[in-house]
């Protein structure tokens, strides 16, 4: 029931009452390792469902959304140190690796620590068995089914979703077919659980599963339970989240039929917006237009959401340029060649027309529905989203308005500000640095260390390397633990390699898993041979076991050959305590996600706050 209640409360726009913390104060990140009670704790519904008059805090955008910027900036070369970053690093640009990137073995992590991992499903603390689960599914290798079929039998339920939502990372059609029964609640599917039937919390797991999987044939499972009037509400309501997860047209139909039919719950609207938003259809673009008018808070912030993160697909812009680009390089073809090739140009080049029209109407509606409710709607939350959206769509047309938010009495918008500006500019809407330095500037002025903090990841996102000096005298001037660690991930995002010692420095010091999770993804990015060195060293010697912690994982995202071997040796230790193998055991996994985006990504939230039962909470947490 309480699983329920907190999903109900999310799912509606209840994510966190951000009360604007005076000068000093910070408020911690929400990120995983038993944090989940912090979550709840910071939930305040109010008599709408949103959060009493002041939205969302900032820092949940964040924890729920990092991965998908993270993953993006490691797919690009480190800056070189005269480089500024005009365009950004969010555009898809892959440069190549510079020397000094980490050289994550991939392909040894799956042969070396998957066998570690499997044996920890067998360990006697239950703590180190979830973690093991999960990191399984995140290596994404297929030989690792059987064992994660093994362990549905765990005595521990939350091993059990674990385990589930791991065979939806793997890529095995075996896994397909097991999560279909699990989700329809078969009798087989019971066997393997163990149990005399698979309760609610079980199907909705393996629900979400379906949907990491990607798989058409999840499709038909997946739609039943949505649009089922009787189905339970966790499985109902994941199965919404899991159309949007798989991501493939024919997924469109039954989620705007959701959104748009009345006598359906007001929270799975909010769900199959979201879900709507990783879709590309022209239909789901529509039905996000019509939605952030709905006289429905929950419904007006889903859409604003999605419509950030919507792309609509190009089909015919695609088959023309392709035909066109055909028709260039037939250069002495045969005749009927050249024929048949000019042929496919003509055919193309209207409806190519014709759906560049459709785009250019649908973008401009989006702006304008965009910045009206970032400038002008009723609620908080729904201006502190499409604020976000207005910067992942990147245009610099919204860039003065983004910087009139910013200056925003309202202090509540004031780091979302920040944040859009940064993701705009990551997205080349700011190629001559206008709201870099405004950042910049307001970054030095701040004293809260709330926004200041905001501020320095807006820098980050933007990728303006010259701010890398001014965040790295207030890196060495802080303190603060929390802090540190956000200058830290903002230095990384920047590609800022003199900050590197320093990194080092806070990732033995914290004293917090929080702290060290975001240094050591800090360190992921900036890493070089010879701190690297210097960790293992650590690893070897230290008796303290947080400096232990810090050090494995930061190995474990730097990835070379001889520190996996290591780790393979810390993981089998049994003198170890369960708490910090786990730990470790946690960021391998995500160490070993090459996928682009990984399940996490995609799971956590690229885009979204509504993935808010038990079984994605579970989740989200287990990213530490």
């Amino acid at each position: 029931m309480a699983g329920l209640l907190l999903f109900l409360l999310l799912s509606t726009g209840a994510v966190a009452q951000q009360i604007p913390p005076g000068p000093g104060k910070v408020v911690p990140p929400l990120t995983g390792g038993g944090n989940l009670g912090r979550f709840v704790r910071l939930l305040r519904p109010g008599a709408s469902g949103l959060a009493q008059g002041r939205g969302a805090s900032w820092q949940v955008w964040w924890e729920l959304n990092k991965d998908w910027y993270l993953g993006l900036a490691r797919r690009h070369e480190l800056r070189r140190k005269d480089e500024t970053g005009k365009d950004g690093p969010f555009l898809g640009k892959k440069t190549g690796t510079a020397p000094d990137a980490r050289p994550f073995g991939a392909d040894l992590r799956v042969r070396l620590i998957r066998p570690d991992l499997e044996l920890a499903l067998k360990d006697p603390k239950t703590t180190v068995r979830i973690s093991a689960a999960f990191a399984l599914g995140l290596l994404g290798n297929s030989r690792s089914t059987e064992a994660l079929v093994v362990a549905l039998g765990d005595s521990g339920s939350e091993v059990q979703d674990a385990a589930i939502l791991a065979l939806g990372m793997v890529d095995d059609s075996r896994a397909l077919e097991i999560l279909k029964h699990l989700a329809a609640g078969s009798s087989a599917a019971a066997r393997l659980l163990g149990r005399d039937q698979v309760n609610d919390q079980r199907r909705a797991t393996a629900a979400v599963a379906l949907g990491l999987t990607a798989r058409e044939g999840a499709i038909e499972t997946l739609m039943n339970a949505a649009l089922r009037r009787r189905e339970a509400r966790e499985v109902q309501a994941a199965a919404v989240v899991a159309l949007g997860l798989l991501g493939l047209d024919d997924c469109e139909a039954p989620l705007v039929k959701i959104l748009n039919q009345s006598g359906i719950r007001i929270q799975l609207k909010a769900l199959a917006a979201t879900s709507l938003g990783r879709l590309s259809g022209e239909r789901a673009g529509t039905a996000l237009l019509e939605a952030i008018r709905s006289k429905r808070t929950e419904v007006r912030r889903a859409a604003a959401l999605a419509l950030g993160g919507f792309m609509p697909g190009e089909p015919m812009q695609t088959n023309y340029w392709a035909a066109v680009r055909n028709r260039r390089e037939a250069g002495e073809a045969a005749p009927e060649v050249i024929a048949k090739l000019d042929g496919f140009v003509k055919e193309f080049r209207k409806p190519a027309e014709e759906e560049l029209e459709r785009l250019q109407r649908f973008h401009a509606a989006r702006r304008k529905a965009l910045r009206a409710a970032a400038a002008g709607d009723s609620e908080y939350a729904v201006r502190q989203f499409a604020t976000i959206a207005l910067g992942q769509v990147g245009w610099t047309e919204d860039r003065n308005l983004l910087l009139r938010i910013l200056a925003d009495e309202s202090l509540e918008i004031r780091p979302f500000a920040a944040l859009a500006l940064g993701l705009l500019g990551g997205r080349g809407g700011d190629r001559d640095g206008a709201a870099a330095r405004v950042l910049s500037a307001e970054f030095v002025r701040e004293v809260r260390l709330d926004h200041k903090m905001a501020l320095a990841l807006g820098l980050g996102l933007r990728g303006w390397r010259d701010a890398g000096s001014i965040l790295m005298r207030e890196f060495k001037a802080t303190r603060e633990p929390l802090s540190r660690s956000y200058y830290a991930i903002s230095l990384a995002l920047l590609g800022y390699t003199e900050g590197l010692a320093e990194v080092v420095n806070t990732l033995g010091k914290v004293r917090d898993r929080d702290e060290i999770q975001q240094s050591a993804m800090a360190y992921g990015l900036l890493a070089g041979e010879k701190s690297a060195d210097g960790l293992n060293r650590v690893l070897r010697t230290s008796k303290d076991r947080y400096e232990v912690m810090g050090a494995a994982v930061g190995l474990a995202l730097f990835g070379r050959s001889e520190d996996l071997r290591l780790l393979s040796r810390f993981l089998r230790n049994q003198d170890i305590p369960a708490a910090t193998r786990a730990f470790v055991i946690e960021g391998i996994g995500v160490a070993g996600d090459v996928r682009d985006p990984g399940p996490l990504a995609r799971l956590a939230g690229a885009y979204n706050f509504h993935l808010s039962f038990d079984a994605i909470d579970r989740a989200i947490r287990r990213k530490w």
